[in-house]
């Protein structure tokens, strides 16, 4: 009887493909082993208990949203601030909201647009240096500290409500500026390390965080088209307004202190924290920390720059004309006696079905994640006036076309 003599060396090194052939032709071994990948024990990962964490990244996404949302929104309570003041006027308090339609200062015609440049340059700069500071500063002191700033300076515009500024206007604005400014560099912060945190769990909390952003602008319009329809004066409605803002900051910095201490969030925050660190690297523009980690900030960028476009190009299009422009719009029926072209049109177009539609669309782009193609449509609008106030005559149609 012949056998056949295996001459390989003992620690010889064997391919895949050998091993496949050992495997193959000892099929009739009863005794073959093969290398289990999968843990002894699976790790145990918590459930997210009444659905805490999930309500939680709403809320948290409400909070990333709603300063600048309240600050836009409270459009009565602006006009009255900047009003023209006539030497012997006792009106005071009971300004009303048929006056501010009648001859607008520009103070008054221009306050959205301070705000918006007030917004948007430090939210910028400062999502930026987020990017940079994420691990230097632990991320406790940026989601603790930003929304603390944020209720702080939110009570402080509170506070002005009350005051009578009416000698004072231009101070009251650079005041009010830069208490936005303030603001959405606290917001940056805080918006950019929220992201962080949501890209931790699954799409179901990063639907529930992005909602949450545009929920805040359907509250805040829905505040002011029941001011209102109440007859609230509009320093009784910024008030209002306020002190809501200052309610949901406080809640918001309350549960995000009840989520840091929630098993659930712990799993994903420490436990994973060492699953997510990529390997040290050599390219240009990296960053090496005290811990050990390397991160190479053109290496993300080769990997989003994409998105980013699209991102940027979008909010581009969409704040160059939102807030400072619509709001300026008017309906065609104006001063004729109806409500709802006297009253509720730029509260209902404006912001309402705007925040409604932003808030549509991060739902359906948590339900749907695919690409999808743009058409091209004509467009049934034509300009022939509406920005009565810079003499430049931009018209839709009919309003519901612009609507």
């Amino acid at each position: 009887m012949s056998y056949s003599i295996n001459r390989r060396p003992l620690l010889g090194g064997v391919s895949d493909s050998e091993f496949e052939d050992d495997l193959e032709t000892e099929a009739d071994d009863p005794n073959i082993s093969v290398p289990d990948e999968k843990p002894f024990l699976n790790q145990y990962e918590p459930s997210d208990k009444y659905n805490l964490a999930y309500i939680v990244f709403y809320v948290l996404g409400i909070n990333t949203l709603i300063p600048w949302s309240f600050f836009i929104t409270a459009d009565d309570y602006w006009l009255y601030k900047f009003r023209e003041i006539q030497k012997n006027s006792t009106k005071g308090i009971n300004y009303t909201h048929m006056e501010n339609l009648e001859k607008k200062t520009d103070l008054q015609v221009s306050f959205t647009s301070y705000i918006s440049v007030a917004s948007a340059l430090p939210n910028t700069f400062f999502l930026i240096v987020n990017a940079f500071i994420s691990k230097r500063i632990p991320l406790r002191v940026r989601m603790v500290g930003s929304q603390c700033t944020i209720l702080l300076f939110f009570i402080l515009t509170t506070m002005f409500v009350k005051i009578n500024t009416d000698k004072w206007q231009g101070t009251f604005l650079i005041i009010t500026l830069i208490t936005v400014a303030c603001v959405n560099a606290a917001s940056a912060i805080f918006g950019g390390s929220l992201m962080g945190i949501a890209g931790r769990f699954s799409p179901k909390y990063i639907t529930a965080m992005s909602s949450g952003q545009a929920l805040g602008g359907i509250i805040t319009a829905t505040a002011e088209i029941c001011s209102l329809w109440i007859g609230a004066s509009p320093v009784l409605s910024g008030l209002v307004y306020f002190i809501i803002g200052d309610v949901i900051l406080f809640l918001s910095l309350i549960a995000y202190i009840i989520l840091e201490k929630a098993v659930f969030f712990r799993h994903h925050m420490v436990e994973k924290l060492s699953e997510n660190v990529e390997a040290d690297y050599s390219i240009t523009g990296e960053v090496t920390f005290s811990q050990g980690t390397t991160i190479s900030y053109m290496r993300i960028i080769k990997r989003i720059w994409h998105y980013g476009i699209n991102v940027f190009l979008v909010f581009l299009i969409s704040f160059s004309v939102y807030p400072a422009l619509t709001v300026l719009v008017e309906s065609q029926y104006k001063g004729k006696g109806y409500v709802w072209n006297d009253i509720y049109f730029v509260p209902v177009v404006t912001y309402l079905i705007f925040s409604c539609g932003d808030y549509t669309g991060r739902i359906l782009s948590g339900i749907f994640q695919w690409g999808c193609r743009f058409s091209r449509e004509g467009n049934c609008m034509y300009y022939d006036g509406s920005f009565p106030w810079y003499r430049i005559d931009i018209r839709f149609c009919t309003q519901f076309a612009y609507s």
